[in-house]
Protein backbone atom coordinates (compact mmCIF):
# COMPACT_ATOMS: atom_id res chain seq x y z
CA UNK A 1 0.00 0.00 0.00
CA UNK A 2 1.19 3.53 -0.78
CA UNK A 3 -0.12 6.70 0.81
CA UNK A 4 -0.13 10.28 -0.38
CA UNK A 5 1.98 12.95 1.29
CA UNK A 6 1.58 16.64 0.59
CA UNK A 7 4.85 18.30 1.54
CA UNK A 8 5.50 21.88 2.40
CA UNK A 9 5.34 22.78 -1.27
CA UNK A 10 1.90 21.14 -1.54
CA UNK A 11 3.36 18.75 -4.10
CA UNK A 12 1.76 15.33 -4.02
CA UNK A 13 4.03 12.33 -3.79
CA UNK A 14 3.44 8.70 -2.86
CA UNK A 15 5.33 7.21 0.06
CA UNK A 16 5.66 3.57 1.13
CA UNK A 17 3.41 2.31 3.91
CA UNK A 18 6.41 1.61 6.17
CA UNK A 19 7.61 5.21 5.96
CA UNK A 20 4.12 6.55 6.56
CA UNK A 21 3.63 4.48 9.72
CA UNK A 22 7.07 5.34 11.03
CA UNK A 23 6.03 8.98 11.20
CA UNK A 24 2.92 8.31 13.32
CA UNK A 25 2.59 8.32 17.10
CA UNK A 26 1.32 5.24 18.88
CA UNK A 27 -2.17 6.71 19.18
CA UNK A 28 -2.24 7.61 15.50
CA UNK A 29 -1.09 4.12 14.54
CA UNK A 30 -3.91 2.62 16.61
CA UNK A 31 -6.48 4.88 14.92
CA UNK A 32 -5.20 3.97 11.46
CA UNK A 33 -5.18 0.28 12.33
CA UNK A 34 -8.72 0.49 13.70
CA UNK A 35 -9.97 2.36 10.63
CA UNK A 36 -8.43 -0.22 8.31
CA UNK A 37 -9.55 -3.35 10.19
CA UNK A 38 -12.57 -2.29 12.23
CA UNK A 39 -14.85 -4.38 10.01
CA UNK A 40 -12.88 -7.52 10.80
CA UNK A 41 -12.63 -6.63 14.50
CA UNK A 42 -16.38 -6.14 14.76
CA UNK A 43 -16.97 -9.46 12.96
CA UNK A 44 -14.65 -11.30 15.37
CA UNK A 45 -16.40 -9.77 18.39
CA UNK A 46 -19.84 -10.70 17.01
CA UNK A 47 -18.76 -14.27 16.26
CA UNK A 48 -17.28 -14.65 19.76
CA UNK A 49 -20.47 -13.27 21.29
CA UNK A 50 -22.57 -15.67 19.21
CA UNK A 51 -20.49 -18.65 20.35
CA UNK A 52 -20.73 -17.65 24.02
CA UNK A 53 -24.48 -17.10 23.69
CA UNK A 54 -24.95 -20.45 21.94
CA UNK A 55 -23.13 -22.34 24.70
CA UNK A 56 -25.12 -20.49 27.36
CA UNK A 57 -28.39 -21.13 25.54
CA UNK A 58 -27.61 -24.83 25.10
CA UNK A 59 -26.81 -25.34 28.77
CA UNK A 60 -29.84 -23.30 29.85
CA UNK A 61 -32.26 -25.06 27.51
CA UNK A 62 -30.88 -28.58 27.41
CA UNK A 63 -33.68 -31.12 27.41
CA UNK A 64 -34.07 -32.15 31.04
CA UNK A 65 -36.18 -35.17 30.10
CA UNK A 66 -33.12 -37.40 29.79
CA UNK A 67 -29.91 -38.38 31.52
CA UNK A 68 -26.84 -39.75 29.77
CA UNK A 69 -24.58 -42.08 31.76
CA UNK A 70 -21.09 -43.03 30.57
CA UNK A 71 -19.65 -46.20 32.09
CA UNK A 72 -15.95 -46.68 31.40
CA UNK A 73 -14.34 -50.16 31.38
CA UNK A 74 -17.54 -51.81 32.56
CA UNK A 75 -18.24 -55.53 32.14
CA UNK A 76 -20.96 -55.45 29.48
CA UNK A 77 -21.87 -59.06 30.24
CA UNK A 78 -23.55 -57.80 33.41
CA UNK A 79 -27.07 -56.48 32.87
CA UNK A 80 -27.25 -52.69 33.21
CA UNK A 81 -31.05 -52.58 33.05
CA UNK A 82 -31.27 -51.46 36.67
CA UNK A 83 -29.84 -48.12 35.56
CA UNK A 84 -32.68 -47.41 33.15
CA UNK A 85 -35.67 -48.86 34.98
CA UNK A 86 -37.79 -47.46 37.78
CA UNK A 87 -36.50 -43.91 38.16
CA UNK A 88 -39.24 -41.28 38.43
CA UNK A 89 -37.81 -37.76 38.02
CA UNK A 90 -39.15 -34.58 39.57
CA UNK A 91 -40.76 -31.73 37.60
CA UNK A 92 -40.45 -33.46 34.22
CA UNK A 93 -43.64 -33.50 32.17
CA UNK A 94 -42.51 -35.61 29.24
CA UNK A 95 -41.39 -39.24 29.23
CA UNK A 96 -38.04 -39.49 30.96
CA UNK A 97 -35.20 -41.45 29.38
CA UNK A 98 -31.99 -42.72 30.98
CA UNK A 99 -29.41 -43.60 28.33
CA UNK A 100 -26.39 -45.74 29.19
CA UNK A 101 -23.17 -46.02 27.20
CA UNK A 102 -21.29 -48.97 28.69
CA UNK A 103 -18.80 -49.70 25.90
CA UNK A 104 -16.19 -47.00 26.59
CA UNK A 105 -12.91 -48.83 27.08
CA UNK A 106 -10.38 -46.22 28.22
CA UNK A 107 -6.85 -46.34 29.71
CA UNK A 108 -6.42 -46.94 33.44
CA UNK A 109 -4.73 -43.55 33.57
CA UNK A 110 -3.28 -41.05 31.13
CA UNK A 111 0.23 -42.23 32.07
CA UNK A 112 -0.27 -45.83 30.96
CA UNK A 113 0.41 -47.21 27.49
CA UNK A 114 -2.71 -47.07 25.37
CA UNK A 115 -4.10 -48.64 22.22
CA UNK A 116 -5.58 -46.69 19.32
CA UNK A 117 -9.01 -47.97 20.37
CA UNK A 118 -8.54 -46.62 23.90
CA UNK A 119 -7.24 -43.30 22.58
CA UNK A 120 -10.30 -42.97 20.36
CA UNK A 121 -12.58 -43.68 23.32
CA UNK A 122 -10.80 -41.08 25.47
CA UNK A 123 -11.33 -38.51 22.72
CA UNK A 124 -14.97 -39.54 22.47
CA UNK A 125 -15.42 -39.29 26.24
CA UNK A 126 -13.69 -35.90 26.41
CA UNK A 127 -15.80 -34.57 23.55
CA UNK A 128 -19.09 -35.71 25.12
CA UNK A 129 -18.00 -34.37 28.51
CA UNK A 130 -17.08 -30.94 27.15
CA UNK A 131 -20.16 -30.50 24.95
CA UNK A 132 -22.50 -31.34 27.83
CA UNK A 133 -23.74 -34.70 26.51
CA UNK A 134 -22.55 -36.68 29.54
CA UNK A 135 -24.44 -36.07 32.77
CA UNK A 136 -23.03 -38.90 34.90
CA UNK A 137 -19.75 -40.78 34.61
CA UNK A 138 -18.29 -43.88 36.22
CA UNK A 139 -14.50 -43.74 35.99
CA UNK A 140 -11.61 -45.00 38.09
CA UNK A 141 -9.95 -42.85 40.71
CA UNK A 142 -6.72 -42.59 38.75
CA UNK A 143 -8.55 -40.97 35.83
CA UNK A 144 -10.35 -38.74 38.31
CA UNK A 145 -6.95 -37.42 39.36
CA UNK A 146 -5.99 -36.88 35.71
CA UNK A 147 -9.10 -34.73 35.21
CA UNK A 148 -8.66 -32.81 38.48
CA UNK A 149 -7.09 -29.73 36.90
CA UNK A 150 -9.93 -29.45 34.37
CA UNK A 151 -12.44 -28.90 37.20
CA UNK A 152 -15.27 -30.63 35.33
CA UNK A 153 -16.94 -32.56 38.16
CA UNK A 154 -19.73 -31.21 40.32
CA UNK A 155 -19.52 -30.63 44.07
CA UNK A 156 -21.91 -33.34 45.24
CA UNK A 157 -22.85 -31.39 48.36
CA UNK A 158 -24.67 -28.98 46.06
CA UNK A 159 -26.81 -31.62 44.34
CA UNK A 160 -27.18 -34.58 46.76
CA UNK A 161 -28.75 -34.32 50.22
CA UNK A 162 -26.56 -34.63 53.31
CA UNK A 163 -28.43 -37.68 54.65
CA UNK A 164 -27.42 -39.66 51.58
CA UNK A 165 -23.82 -38.42 51.56
CA UNK A 166 -23.41 -39.09 55.30
CA UNK A 167 -24.74 -42.65 55.21
CA UNK A 168 -22.22 -45.19 56.50
CA UNK A 169 -22.34 -47.10 53.19
CA UNK A 170 -21.28 -44.04 51.18
CA UNK A 171 -17.57 -43.41 50.68
CA UNK A 172 -16.78 -40.09 49.07
CA UNK A 173 -14.01 -39.24 46.63
CA UNK A 174 -12.51 -35.78 47.18
CA UNK A 175 -10.59 -33.31 45.08
CA UNK A 176 -8.90 -30.15 46.36
CA UNK A 177 -10.12 -26.83 44.95
CA UNK A 178 -8.05 -23.70 44.26
CA UNK A 179 -8.55 -22.53 47.86
CA UNK A 180 -7.22 -25.79 49.29
CA UNK A 181 -10.66 -27.07 50.35
CA UNK A 182 -11.54 -30.74 49.97
CA UNK A 183 -14.61 -31.07 47.75
CA UNK A 184 -16.62 -34.30 47.34
CA UNK A 185 -16.89 -34.87 43.59
CA UNK A 186 -17.50 -38.61 43.47
CA UNK A 187 -18.99 -41.59 45.32
CA UNK A 188 -17.26 -44.96 45.27
CA UNK A 189 -19.54 -47.42 43.52
CA UNK A 190 -19.51 -49.94 46.37
CA UNK A 191 -22.44 -47.85 47.69
CA UNK A 192 -24.43 -49.21 44.70
CA UNK A 193 -23.84 -53.00 44.67
CA UNK A 194 -25.53 -53.60 41.32
CA UNK A 195 -23.25 -51.04 39.73
CA UNK A 196 -20.22 -52.44 41.56
CA UNK A 197 -21.06 -55.86 40.09
CA UNK A 198 -20.26 -54.47 36.66
CA UNK A 199 -16.67 -54.01 37.88
CA UNK A 200 -16.15 -57.27 39.76
CA UNK A 201 -12.56 -58.43 39.40
CA UNK A 202 -11.28 -55.01 38.34
CA UNK A 203 -8.29 -54.00 40.44
CA UNK A 204 -9.07 -50.28 40.11
CA UNK A 205 -11.56 -48.47 42.31
CA UNK A 206 -14.36 -46.66 40.49
CA UNK A 207 -16.47 -43.65 41.40
CA UNK A 208 -19.72 -42.25 40.09
CA UNK A 209 -19.61 -38.53 39.42
CA UNK A 210 -21.63 -35.71 37.85
CA UNK A 211 -20.38 -33.36 35.15
CA UNK A 212 -20.50 -29.61 35.79
CA UNK A 213 -21.06 -29.09 32.06
CA UNK A 214 -24.18 -31.19 31.65
CA UNK A 215 -26.73 -28.46 32.41
CA UNK A 216 -28.77 -31.15 34.18
CA UNK A 217 -26.73 -31.71 37.33
CA UNK A 218 -29.63 -31.31 39.76
CA UNK A 219 -31.54 -34.16 38.14
CA UNK A 220 -28.32 -36.19 37.97
CA UNK A 221 -27.89 -35.70 41.72
CA UNK A 222 -31.44 -36.89 42.40
CA UNK A 223 -30.82 -39.91 40.19
CA UNK A 224 -27.70 -40.92 42.14
CA UNK A 225 -29.69 -40.47 45.38
CA UNK A 226 -32.27 -42.86 43.93
CA UNK A 227 -29.65 -45.50 43.10
CA UNK A 228 -28.12 -45.30 46.59
CA UNK A 229 -31.50 -45.32 48.37
CA UNK A 230 -32.58 -48.34 46.31
CA UNK A 231 -29.43 -50.11 47.50
CA UNK A 232 -30.02 -49.05 51.11
CA UNK A 233 -33.61 -50.29 51.08
CA UNK A 234 -32.42 -53.67 49.89
CA UNK A 235 -29.70 -54.23 52.47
Amino acid sequence: MQLRDYGDDNYERRIPEEEFFSRLSGKQKFRVFFDLYKGWLIAVVLIAAAIIYSVFWYNSNKDNSSLYIALTNANTAVDSGFLTDGYVPQNVKSDFIVSVNDDLIVPRSMDTETSQYQDANVQKYDSMLLDGTIDISVINERLMRDYADADVFENLKEIIDDDTLNDSSVELYYQTDDDGNKVPVGIYINAIPKLAAMYDGDTDRYVITVSKLSGNSQEAGRYIEYLINQSLSGR
